[in-house]
């Protein structure tokens, strides 16, 4: 449903315990019926990826900004003019 909140994924390509596609199926989904959605990819990186302090230190990042952005501040993204 479109009332379904927004969501943000984060997987790890290398992950063996959730299949990748899995994560891409759910995004397209939400993707489909219009639900803000973003999908996370980290090349290399297992199932528990957050244990390693880059790619925790991304993924926190990325959350504050989707929640931001859309949550808390909504508003549209405004292209960076060249």
């Amino acid at each position: 449903s479109p009332r379904f909140a927004p969501t943000i994924f984060f997987h790890g390509v290398a992950d063996t315990t959730v299949p990748m596609e899995s994560s891409q199926r759910f995004f397209q989904s939400l993707r489909d019926v219009k639900v803000t959605t973003e999908l996370h990819t980290y090349a290399g990186a297992p199932h528990i990826f957050d244990q390693v302090p880059a790619f925790a230190a991304a993924s926190a990042l990325m959350f504050d900004l989707f929640v931001d952005r859309y949550i808390l501040n909504p508003r549209p993204f405004l292209p960076v003019r060249a």
